[in-house]
């Protein structure tokens, strides 16, 4: 049933006309409405996508490097899209978005009833990221803001993602540095794989702008939500689009995710780090951000 209503909703935002979307200073953030998500211009640029062999943490998967070009400057969301974004959506659009997601209860994680992004576990702000979010989610939540904006919203590529996390670095925090730029399991967590060389004001997720903004001036971009990508999985960077396009040759039953979570290991608070969920699963670590394209 569920999946019935989201196909309706999804059908009803797709053929919804879309208007004219404002015009913005390309330097400045912006927002295309009062309640929409805060964007800022990425401009466009050339780097290498995945890790060198010697990064600490590197997993096979992020291999091997390939140089991307991605020849326009996008729009992002400085943030992961907040319960408040969320909220709107739901209320103005009627999606049904679950009533169940994966939570930990102190030994390992698994789906529960009762469970969502109004109630992930743990306590919440407006101003913190939406979890407990799918792929076909946050989909309809970019399909339903670019209808209602005139502009067009979308998941980023993992190509888009990873240069606007790595900002023209490589992104690398050293352990006892990591809890001042990221949020992730720190040694307030029960995670035997917390990072103990540094605390942690926030054992679950943490508010927008908690985390000082990378040099493209987005925020949360490592740990404190797991982010949905368009791309679907696929083992490695070998045989990724020159462009930055998202890779739809994989197994698109998985949607690659970037970015670590707050409840993730050190290892998994780098740029590079890249891992697979089924598009349709919730979990209490997974939100998204979304590009805007430039006209």
């Amino acid at each position: 049933m569920e999946r019935h209503l989201r196909t309706f909703w999804r059908a009803i935002l797709l053929t919804a006309a879309l208007g004219t979307a404002p015009v913005y200073a390309a330097d400045q953030p912006f927002r295309d409405c009062p309640l929409c998500p805060e964007v800022v211009s990425i401009p466009a640029g050339r780097f290498l996508i995945g890790s060198p062999d010697e990064e600490p943490g590197r997993a096979p998967q992020e291999g091997p490097q390939q140089s991307i070009a991605l020849a326009h400057a996008f729009g992002m969301t400085v943030a992961e899209i907040s319960r408040a974004e969320f909220e709107t959506f739901i209320a103005e659009s009627g999606y049904p978005a679950g009533d169940a997601c994966y939570v930990y209860d102190g030994l390992t994680w698994k789906p529960q009833p009762g469970f969502d992004w109004r109630n992930p576990g743990f306590e919440q702000g407006p101003d913190h990221p939406a979890v407990c979010i799918n792929a076909e989610d946050a989909q309809a939540y970019a399909i339903w803001l670019s209808r209602k904006t005139g502009a067009r919203y979308r998941l980023p590529s993992e190509a888009e993602w990873e240069y606007a996390a790595k900002a023209g670095t490589d992104g690398i925090a050293a352990p006892g540095t990591l809890c001042g730029v990221a949020n992730g399991a720190a040694m307030e967590s029960s995670f035997e794989y917390r990072n103990t060389a540094c605390r942690d004001p926030h054992p679950a997720t943490a508010p927008s702008g908690a985390y000082p903004a990378n040099a493209f001036g987005l925020t949360g971009m490592l740990g404190n939500a797991l982010e949905w990508t368009a791309d679907c999985y696929t083992p490695s960077h070998e045989g990724a689009a020159p462009s930055g396009a998202p890779r739809l040759d994989g197994d698109c039953r998985y949607r690659i995710m970037r970015g670590g979570n707050w409840a993730a290991a050190p290892q998994h608070l780098r740029p590079s780090n890249r891992g697979a969920n089924p598009i349709g699963d919730r979990w209490a670590t997974n939100g998204f951000r979304l590009v805007r394209e430039r006209e």
